[in-house]
Formats: C-alpha cells, structure tokens, sequence
C-alpha cells in the first residue's frame, strides 16, 4: 500500500506540472503576441484550438493503448514530449511555430489521466480509491490559481536571468517550467513498478478491450453518456476561457504587469481547491438518499452556482469584484477536475475507464479547451480597442454556458440512476 500512495503523490505532482505547462501561455499571451505579432484571434488559436485538437485527437489511440499495454511506458513517453513541447516554444518565431510546439504539448498530455485512473483501480481495492482518485483530480483546481503563481514567478525569474542566457523573459519561463516534468519522470522511471491488472479473469484475458466492445457499450447507454459528456464540456468551455484571457483582461482593464496580474489570480487557488473536495462530499451526501444520482446533481448544482459569477464579474470595473467572481467560478467549475474522473469509475466497466475517461477529455478539449479560449478571442475582435472587449465576451459566454450545462445534467440523473442500478449499486 505505501507503493501504491507513493504513485498517486508521483502522478499527482506529474499532474500538476502538466497544468502548469498546459496554462503558462495565458500568463505570457501578452508579452508573446508582442513580440510575435499575434492579434488576439491568433492568440486564441494557441491558447485554445493550438492545444486542443491534438489533445483530442491523441486521447482515444493513448487509451487503447493504455487499456492493452504497459501503462509506465506510455506516460513516461507522454511526460518527455510535452516537457520538450514547452521547452521547444521558447524558440519558436511565429504563429506556425508557436501552435505547433503547443500541439507538441497536448500530445504528450493526452496520456497522464487516462493512465492513472488505470492504475488507481489497480493499486486500490474498490472501497478504497475515491480518496487517491480525489487527491489527483484536485490537482486541476490546485493548478488553476497555483499555475498563476508559479508562471509569475517563472517569469520573474526569467525577467532576472534575462541578459544572462539571451532569451527574453516569456521565452525563459518556458524553459524553467518546462524542466519540472523531465524530473519527475525520470524519478517515476527509476523508482515505480508497473502493477498487474486487477479484475475478472475475462477482463485478463482482454474482454472488453477490443474497440467494437466499447462502442457497443456506449451505444446502449447513450442517455447517461451523451448529456453527460456535453454537460461537463461546456463547463470546461468557460473555465478555460476564464484561465486563459483574464491575465490579459487585467493588463488591459486594469492596467497591471502580467507578472502582477499572475500573483492576484492565484488567489483564486484556495477556491478552486476546496471546490475539488467539497463536490465530492456533496455527490456522497445527496448518494445517500439511495437514488443513485448524486455525482450529476452535484454537477448540476456547480454549474448553476456558477451563473451568476461568470456573468457579472468579467465586466466589473472593479478588480477587486472581478478577482472575488473569478474565485467563485473556478470553485463552482473544479467540479469538472473531480467528478468527471469519479463518474468513470463510478459507471463504467473497469476495462473500459481509460478509453470512457479519454473520451471525456476528447469532448472537453473539442468544446472546452478549443473552443473557450478561441471563441473568446474571436469575440474581443467585435469591439476591438476596447480595454473591456475581454470581459464582455466572456460574459456573453458564461450567459449562455452555466445554464446550458445545468440542463444537460438534468437530463442524464434519470440514467444514472439506471446504471448504478445495474450494476447494483
């Protein structure tokens, strides 16, 4: 047991540099545009599209892989190329360049979840994986404000080291956050065992791995699936679109360095980790009733709860309201980090989790991390000159998203409850 918990503190902190990594750009969107050219649109493909497609595209082949194949191989391969990827952005002298190194980096990303959920159930008796489970999945809501924390203090330490290595501060940050993982991963080469797979000695023998299997499954249970997927995706649509753009709604509304404006939305960090615990104590409490349904009705309730924040504070000309609201929706929307993964553990077959877990990240990198960030910079363009064009685009969009999302988890509660009765839960 102490081998499998020293995996979950490897994997976890794997996970946190793999946010840090996924997020820097928005911290340095201001400076690189400059000094690339790069109008907001452009910026939005990098921040968005430039990474999520290549994260979609990768999930689904990564967890067929990971559900057949050794799964210490597949992340230690992972982790090298999406460190690379972020090293590699530090040269790059363009748009072209700059999207290529960031697709580089959602590569090597698309394999870390999939692989430990993988892992966990092999590691961890049923009984006993929601705490390693909860304690990875709140890495996202950690890394939310703490990747603002770390980038700013990255780009300090690069702005320092500057006219000694001939690499401008953003060009440096990249560097230095890109070291971390290539670290770590030789330390989890060194030091972890890859264990046997758990389960049935049908799932030994590979039943349900195969891809027709999986489709069949899906098929049969498209009313849980379905709105499940796109109700979590449009909630990760506008947490990414928040991460993404309000360093540059700060520079611009409110006239800080992005430096500055990285350390004061890291106040959004204790928000977004206690919202990866208190979700999960809300789905058991309301699991209690015996209904079966609680992990979407507390997701229904985060998305809800969000409303309100994502509409009003991005146009606050307050900063002070525009922090506090940033931290109330990335409390509300850390749900997504934390109940996604325990839905797929909690409704899914467990030869099939990795490939039901890449899927999800598949539909949220199409909507959530392509989408958001790309959309939002499209939008600013409508009143480009505007110091608050960002804020009112991502007003418009939490108008529509949080409500949206809320009606999609309504619409799965009947199904959930169908499936955990029959798995006899």
């Amino acid at each position: 047991m102490r081998q499998a918990w020293y995996v979950v503190i490897v994997l976890s902190a794997l996970y946190a540099v793999s946010f840090l990594d996924r997020s820097i750009m928005s911290v340095l969107a201001t400076p690189a545009s400059q000094e690339l050219n790069l109008n907001d649109a452009q910026m939005g493909v990098v921040l968005g599209a430039g990474f999520a497609v290549m994260f979609a595209l990768m999930g689904m082949p990564a967890a067929q892989l990971i559900d057949q194949r050794a799964r210490k191989t597949m992340i230690a391969a992972g982790v090298i190329i999406w460190s690379l990827g972020t090293i590699a952005g530090a040269f790059a002298d363009g748009y072209v360049s700059l999207t290529v190194c960031r697709a580089s980096v959602a590569c090597g990303e698309a394999v870390i979840t999939p692989a430990a959920i993988s892992l966990f159930a092999d590691l961890f008796p049923p009984h006993k994986r929601a705490l390693p489970m909860s304690i990875y999945a709140s890495m996202p809501g950690l890394m939310t404000g703490g990747s603002f924390l770390l980038g700013g203090g990255a780009l300090h330490l690069a702005g320092v080291l500057e006219p000694h290595w001939g690499l401008t501060a953003w060009r440096g940050t990249l560097v230095l956050v890109g070291l971390p993982g290539l670290i770590l991963i030789a330390l989890f080469i060194l030091t972890v065992r890859e264990p046997a797979r758990s389960g049935s000695a049908a799932a030994k023998a590979g039943e349900g791995a195969d891809m027709a299997s999986f489709m069949r499954y899906l098929r049969a249970r498209w009313r849980f699936y379905v709105p499940f997927y796109l109700g979590a995706s449009l909630l990760v649509m506008y947490a990414y679109a928040q991460v993404a753009w309000l360093p540059s709604l700060m520079v611009r509304a409110h006239h800080l360095d992005p430096e500055h404006a990285a350390y004061i939305l890291a106040f959004g960090m204790p928000w977004a980790v206690v919202g990866a615990f208190f979700f999960p104590w809300l789905a058991n409490r309301l699991n209690r009733s015996g209904r079966g349904d609680g992990l979407v009705t507390a997701f229904m309730i985060a998305a809800l709860a969000a409303t309100p924040f994502t509409v009003f504070a991005p146009r606050a000309s307050s900063l002070v309201v525009l922090v506090v609201g940033a931290a109330m929706s990335l409390f509300c929307m850390t749900a997504t980090s934390t109940l996604s993964p325990l839905a797929m553990q909690a409704f899914g077959p467990s030869r099939m989790r990795a490939r039901l877990m890449a899927l999800s990240l598949l539909c949220s990198s199409l909507l959530g991390f392509a989408v958001g960030p790309t959309l939002v910079g499209y939008l600013s363009n409508r009143w480009q000159g505007d110091p608050m064009a960002i804020g009112r685009a991502l007003s418009y969009l939490g108008m529509i998203l949080g409500p949206s999302a809320a009606i999609c988890f309504a619409l799965c509660r009947p199904a959930a409850r169908a499936l955990r009765h029959e798995q006899g839960a």
